[in-house]
């Protein structure tokens, strides 16, 4: 897996992870990178897709690692026509494709992604970025070797939106047009950028639920729980 770059989004995810690498200095601004141990890098690139897009090609000039993982906190989606039961708060998410989920046309008959409009994300077919397999494979062997008590593994989709769904109805079609079954802001924005700029490095997305979506004050929330998850993660990603 090594070397290899932890993409984090926000401090609160960013010290959960050094926390469980028993690392004591977090990075105090997006794009400072820390030596959690040899080869194993953290950058925490601010939130939403620019800012990780620009933080990942920053991070691959500066360090050239092998592999980049996206790793973080996210939203679990309601259950689709292709979907299974929402997850519970607290596990563990391993992407085999993210995608974009907003880019498009909202119109009084449905939302037309740009793809379907024509004008399509450069390079890709659709509006998802495949996994690489066998980094993907190489973290489900580190997390299923010395699974963490109580929380299950999961794999499938994740929506990278700029609106994140705070509503029953936009959850429900994030869900239904995507099949993904969790939601994040970065992971598709950082895979399109490798894919096109460094297609030879491997990329992962991995994500912990921290919350449902879905109408805003009916959420249900578990941050301390989804960092407590993190943490431990970063301590297996460390040791292995």
């Amino acid at each position: 897996m090594r070397p290899c770059v932890l993409l984090t989004a926000a401090p609160g995810e960013s010290k959960a992870i050094c926390r469980g690498a028993a690392c004591s200095t977090p990075p105090t601004r997006d794009r400072e990178p820390i030596e959690l141990s040899p080869g194993l890098w953290l950058v925490q690139t601010g939130v939403g897709k620019v800012s990780a897009a620009i933080a990942a090609l920053w991070a691959m000039q500066t360090l050239r690692p092998a592999s980049m993982i996206s790793i973080g906190v996210a939203g679990a989606l309601p259950k689709s026509e292709r979907g299974s039961n929402p997850l519970p708060m607290r596990s563990i998410v391993l992407a085999d494709a993210c995608v974009y989920a907003d880019e498009g046309i909202r119109t009084p008959t449905g939302f037309i992604d740009m793809a379907r409009a024509g004008f399509g994300p450069s390079g890709l077919t659709g509006m998802s970025v495949r996994t690489n397999t066998a980094l993907t494979a190489e973290v489900r062997a580190v997390l299923t070797k010395d699974p963490i008590d109580g929380v299950a593994l999961a794999e499938g989709g994740v929506a990278t939106v700029s609106t994140c769904s705070g509503t029953n109805p936009l959850a429900a079609d994030i869900a239904a047009r995507t099949g993904a079954i969790a939601e994040a802001m970065e992971g598709a924005a950082i895979a399109h950028a490798l894919a096109l700029n460094t297609p030879e490095v491997r990329f992962a997305e991995l994500r912990v639920i921290s919350n449902n979506t879905g109408d805003r004050e009916a959420q249900i929330w578990d941050l301390p729980g989804a960092f407590d998850v993190l943490a431990q993660i970063a301590g297996r990603l460390v040791r292995q």
